[in-house]
């Protein structure tokens, strides 16, 4: 994902989805205007009257920290866009900050203001790294699979819950058995458990790219997921 401003300092933003050999228009000019036969893509989202746009893209969505000038006040302001609708959810507004950075610390979303306050603005979206954890080791998912009973998804994954985490198993795998993003979408029993950002859609998002949250163990692929 990336985000594009236009030359001056207060044309639109667009967020586009970049695809190989696609083409977006002329940024010089902060238009999408083309020659007749230019086949042109469409933003996925235009950020009008914006500056200084910065984008990071995670599993949760792409995160898009800007200077609001439409808004009252006017201010910076961080909007989250799911990658299904593309349409902006606020998750901060400053209008007396200036955004310097949006650095990502082991695995959480920090916004640094004017001043050297910081701002937790994720502290839930980012995925599950493979490291130090013991959660990510094969004697972790060994012991849940030796004293688990697995249910079973496609294309051949083995599924155990161990409290609160899910551990995908598959043997044997191939890479294209780790292509594929991972759809993870939790249905509480009771609506109003689910965070405010998640009620419109009736679930928790927790989907996922195997390259984040599993790995490789000789002729095996394990991935584990943390749940709510």
């Amino acid at each position: 994902m990336t985000s594009r401003t236009g030359s001056n300092c207060c044309q639109r933003a667009e967020l586009n989805a970049i695809i190989e050999g696609g083409f977006y228009g002329f940024p010089f000019y902060g238009t999408n205007e083309a020659p007749p036969e230019a086949n042109v893509i469409e933003p996925a989202a235009v950020l009008e009257g914006t500056a200084s746009t910065f984008a990071h893209a995670n599993a949760d969505g792409v995160y898009v920290a800007y200077l609001n000038l439409a808004a009252e006040g006017g201010g910076f302001v961080v909007d989250r866009f799911s990658y299904d609708t593309w349409k902006p959810e606020r998750i901060f507004a400053d209008g007396r900050s200036h955004i310097t950075a949006i650095p990502e610390r082991g695995g959480l979303l920090y916004l640094v203001s004017f001043g050297g306050v910081i701002h937790i603005i994720n502290p839930d979206a980012a995925p599950v790294r493979p490291g130090p954890s013991r959660f990510h080791t094969d004697d972790y998912v060994t012991k849940v699979i030796v004293a688990g009973r697995p249910f079973a998804i496609p294309p051949g994954y083995e599924v155990y819950i161990d409290e609160n985490r899910l551990i995908y198993a598959k043997n044997p795998c191939v890479p294209a058995n780790t292509q594929a993003p991972f759809f993870l979408h939790i249905v509480p029993v009771n609506h109003n458990d689910l965070p405010e950002r998640s009620k419109q859609y009736g679930f928790e998002n927790r989907d996922f790219d195997f390259d984040a949250s599993g790995w490789r163990s000789g002729d095996s692929c394990y991935a584990v997921r943390r749940l709510p």
